[in-house]
């Protein structure tokens, strides 16, 4: 059994292990060897993974290895063509008393979980306006209660979500670095 020091033998005993530590020149504890990461760390660990998520789904839609993004390319790219056809037949048959309104386009896009609800008709967008050949006007889904339709606007009244401008910044720096 161990004996009970005084308090004076205690001091004692603490003051004599706290010379030989200054001695040692030691001024800070030993870190750990597997240390946890900070939280900004995890922060910069989490924006990586982001960022590549990002270019592997974006490369699936530059190199498609599946029939199914191949035919979805397609279908926007035809949606395209019959937007711009009716365009045009509106300006050259049309006037400002008669003319085409709300005409749909229907198209299995709409029907599409993984771009209706899954985000990644982002990627689509971008595809579209990068390899599809053309600039003036940018495809959206338009949802509402009972539907959701594709429609084509202006490329300066396109509106993205703060997620969509970091999804698109970033296929942008990787594959389509700005030439100077």
């Amino acid at each position: 059994m161990e004996e009970k020091q005084s308090a004076q033998q205690a001091f004692s005993s603490f003051a004599k292990q706290m010379e030989r530590f200054v001695a040692s020149g030691e001024t800070e504890r030993p870190k750990p060897l597997y240390p946890k990461p900070t939280l900004q760390q995890r922060i910069i660990q989490n924006e990586q993974a982001f960022t590549k998520q990002i270019i592997d789904t974006y490369q699936k839609f530059l190199k498609p290895q599946d029939q199914e993004t191949v035919d979805d390319q397609q279908q926007l790219l035809t949606a395209h063509k019959l937007y711009v056809a009716l365009d045009e037949l509106n300006k050259t048959t049309g006037n400002h008393e008669t003319y085409l309104h709300n005409a749909d386009l229907v198209c299995p896009l709409t029907q599409k979980n993984r771009y209706v609800t899954g985000g990644e008709f982002i990627y689509l967008q971008v595809w579209f306006e990068k390899e599809g050949g053309t600039t003036d006007c940018i495809p959206e889904l338009q949802k509402s209660a009972e539907s959701t339709k594709l429609i084509f606007v202006p490329a300066e009244e396109h509106v993205t979500s703060p997620r969509e401008k970091r999804i698109r910044d970033t296929i942008l720096s990787h594959f389509y670095p700005a030439k100077e």
